[in-house]
C-alpha cells in the first residue's frame, strides 16, 4: 500500500525537520521522510529542484534569519516573513515561492524572544517588540495560511489523479474550529462579609509574616493588600450564586465546559494570589472550603489547572510543589498550567514545565493586545532552541484575553465582541484554535458586566456556529490522539 505522502529533505536538521512534522501532521495526511517509501504524492526540499516531485520547497540557510529582523510582504492578501530578496508568488507550478520552513521555524520556536532584550515591569516580552505587531499583522495567523495553502494544493494534486482521500478530520463533529474556554482564579474573590473580611487580612498578614523583615516588602504588600481589599467591596449584582456557579450556570447552558486555574498555597512574592485553599467561599448555599468546591467542580467536568504563581515560571522546585498541592487536593493528576501575570521566559518556562510533568501550556500570549504571538491558531510541540529538541508540551496558544480586549480600549460592547467574532469566523475559515480567558471574578462585579455580555454573546455566537468548545484538557487529548492517527495512517485509502 503506497503511503500517502513522501517528503524528501535533502537539506536536514532537527529544525528542518521539526517543521515538516508540525506543518504535515497538521495537514492530516500520514506521510514519511525519507523512507524512499512509494508514495502518492512526493514532496521534496531542496536547495535546487531536483528530479520529479509533486511540490518543490526550496531550502534556505538559516542563519540570516537569526542574524537580521523579517521583513513583511503580502502575496493574495496573505503575509509572508522574508529576510533578503522579495517573494513574488505564494506557490506556482508545483513551487513554493518564498522561505516558508525558515519563517515557520522563527515564529514557532519565538527566536525573536531569545534575541530581544525588551521585557516590561514583570519581565515579560512586550507586544510591542513582535515583528508581527510592528507590521500590524499580530491579528493575523500567519502559520495557518501557510498550512492551509499546501493542504489545498495537495488535495487539488490528489483529485487531479482521481483520488478520493481525505486528511484526518481536524476537530470533533467535523468542525474547523475549536474554542476553548477559560478562566483564571486571581486573587480571593469572595463575597464579602465579616467573616471573609477578616480572612482577608489573615491572608495578608500570613503574606506580610512570609516576607521577612525588609520594610519596603512589608509596605508594598500593606499597599497592595489594601488596594485589593477596597477594589473588592463592591457588592455583587444581588446573586445567591457564587462566581464558580456563575460561571458554570452560563456555560451549562450552552452544553460547555471550561477550565479553571488555581493557585496553590504558595505565596513568595507580593504579585502572588493571596487566597488559600483552605478559605472558605460560598458555593451551594453552603460555605465551603475552596480545595472541596475545586473537586466538585472536578466530578461535574470542569477542569481544573494550575495558575502557576509569580516566580513559578523560572523556578522548577517552587512550580513542582505547587502541582502536587493541587494533585493532592483533587486526588488525580493535574496536566495544564497557566502562568500567572503570562509571566514566560522561552529560554526557561517551557523546559520547567515539562519537568514538573505537565502535558501543556496556555501562557503563549500577551496582557495587552488580542492576537497570535507565536503566529499560530494550533495547538503545537515548542522547540528548545538552547537544547536544539522538541519539548513534551503541548503548547496551546492564548488567543484573547478579556483585559487585552477591553483595557485602555473602547469599553462598546459592539465593538469589542465583533473583534472577537472576527478572529474566530477567520479561523473557522481556515481551520485553528481560538483560546478564550475571562477572569473568574468578573462575572460578579456590576463594573465589569459588560465584558460577561460580551462572553455570553460569543457562547450563542459558537453555539449557532456548531464549533467544537471544550476545556482546555479535553482538546489536548484530542490532539494527541489526532497526532498520533496521522503518524500511524490509520484510516480507510
Amino acid at each position: 500500500m503506497k503511503v500517502p505522502i513522501e517528503i524528501q529533505l535533502r537539506v536536514e536538521n532537527n529544525q528542518i525537520r521539526y517543521v515538516f512534522d508540525t506543518l504535515f501532521s497538521i495537514i492530516g495526511f500520514p506521510f514519511t521522510v525519507n523512507t524512499g517509501c512509494e508514495s502518492l504524492l512526493k514532496v521534496v526540499y531542496a536547495r535546487y529542484p531536483e528530479g520529479r516531485c509533486d511540490l518543490f520547497i526550496p531550502a534556505y540557510p538559516y542563519h540570516p534569519w537569526a542574524k537580521n529582523k523579517p521583513k513583511i510582504t503580502f502575496l493574495n492578501n496573505i503575509p509572508v516573513l522574508y529576510i533578503s530578496d522579495k517573494p513574488y508568488f505564494l506557490i506556482h507550478e508545483g513551487k513554493i515561492g518564498f522561505d516558508l520552513i525558515n519563517s515557520t521555524f522563527y515564529l514557532l520556536s519565538r527566536y525573536e524572544e531569545y534575541l530581544s532584550r525588551d521585557v516590561d515591569q514583570h519581565g515579560r516580552f512586550p507586544h510591542t517588540s513582535s515583528v508581527l505587531y510592528s507590521a500590524g499583522i499580530l491579528k493575523i495567523p500567519v502559520i495557518n495560511f501557510y498550512i492551509s495553502i499546501l493542504k489545498n494544493f495537495l488535495q487539488a494534486k490528489l483529485y487531479e489523479r482521481g483520488i478520493n482521500l481525505k486528511p484526518i478530520t481536524l476537530w470533533k463533529n467535523q468542525s474547523k474550529l475549536a474554542v476553548a474556554l477559560t478562566h483564571d482564579v486571581d486573587l480571593d474573590y469572595m463575597i464579602l462579609d465579616h467573616v471573609n473580611f477578616v480572612q482577608k487580612l489573615l491572608v495578608t498578614k500570613r503574606t506580610l509574616m512570609a516576607y521577612g523583615n525588609s520594610l519596603y516588602k512589608r509596605l508594598r504588600t500593606i499597599y497592595l493588600g489594601g488596594i485589593s481589599l477596597f477594589q473588592k467591596m463592591e457588592i455583587p449584582d444581588g446573586s445567591r450564586y457564587s462566581e464558580f456557579e456563575q460561571w458554570m450556570k452560563l456555560e451549562e447552558g450552552f452544553g460547555y465546559r471550561s477550565t479553571f486555574y488555581f493557585s496553590a498555597n504558595v505565596k513568595n512574592h507580593y504579585y502572588d494570589n493571596m487566597y488559600s485553599l483552605c478559605d472558605k467561599w460560598r458555593f451551594n448555599n453552603k460555605k465551603l472550603k475552596l480545595s472541596e468546591i475545586m473537586k466538585i467542580m472536578a466530578r461535574e467536568g470542569w477542569e481544573i489547572g494550575l495558575h502557576g504563581s509569580y516566580m513559578s515560571y523560572c523556578n522548577e522546585d517552587i512550580l513542582k510543589r505547587e502541582k502536587l498541592i493541587l494533585e493532592e487536593v483533587l486526588g488525580k493528576s493535574i496536566t495544564g498550567i497557566r502562568q500567572h501575570r503570562l509571566r514566560f521566559d522561552i529560554t526557561k518556562t517551557l523546559r520547567i514545565q515539562e519537568k514538573c510533568g505537565f502535558k501543556y501550556d496556555t501562557s503563549l500570549g500577551y496582557n495587552k493586545e488580542i492576537g497570535y504571538r507565536a503566529g499560530i491558531a494550533y495547538p503545537f510541540y515548542p522547540f528548545g532552541i538552547m537544547e536544539n529538541r522538541v519539548y513534551n508540551l503541548l503548547e496551546m496558544p492564548l488567543v484573547i484575553q478579556e483585559i487585552a480586549l477591553f483595557r485602555g480600549k473602547s469599553t462598546d460592547i459592539d465593538q469589542c465582541l465583533q473583534k472577537c467574532i472576527s478572529l474566530i469566523d477567520e479561523v473557522e475559515q481556515i481551520g485553528g484554535l481560538i483560546i478564550l480567558l475571562w477572569h473568574s471574578h468578573l462575572i460578579n462585579t456590576k463594573s465589569y458586566s459588560h465584558w460577561i455580555t460580551v462572553y455570553r454573546e460569543l457562547l450563542r455566537y459558537l453555539y449557532r456556529k456548531r464549533a467544537f468548545v471544550s476545556t482546555l484538557g479535553e482538546i489536548s487529548n484530542y490532539w494527541q490522539d489526532r497526532l498520533a492517527k496521522v503518524k500511524l495512517g490509520m484510516f480507510g485509502m
